[in-house]
């Protein structure tokens, strides 16, 4: 082999390994940015959920006296849930936010039933 062969064969493999490099570098750098892109993927969804929980959250949930109840005292929110008062009802109990969902508690008024 002669010793215009041996450089270019060495320059060659120089070249395979910076080309291999440089391709490992954009590959690398390929990840980065794929991985950026499905973080501020994630952070939109997650900015969106939490927008859409502050819409849930907006306005308040109404108390009304349960109609059908057989037990008496017993009141019932926008959001289902069913309360029994022992004695009158939200308002005398200091109910300022329903229990479950969270919101304001928007007391009915309701003929013969103290709130």
């Amino acid at each position: 082999m002669s010793a215009i062969s041996v450089e270019v064969v060495a320059f060659g493999a120089c070249s395979v390994a910076i080309l291999a490099a440089l391709c490992a570098g954009f590959v690398e750098q390929a990840k980065l940015d794929r991985a950026y892109k499905i973080a501020e993927i994630r952070r939109e969804k997650s900015n969106a959920a939490f927008q859409a929980a502050l819409r849930k959250l907006s306005g308040p949930c109404e108390w009304k006296p349960h109609e059908g109840a057989y037990i008496p005292g017993t009141w019932r929110s926008a959001c289902g849930l069913m309360w029994t008062f022992m004695a009158g009802g939200p308002t005398q109990y200091g109910f300022a936010y329903c229990p479950k969902c969270g919101k304001r508690a928007a007391i009915a008024k309701a003929e013969g039933v103290t709130a």
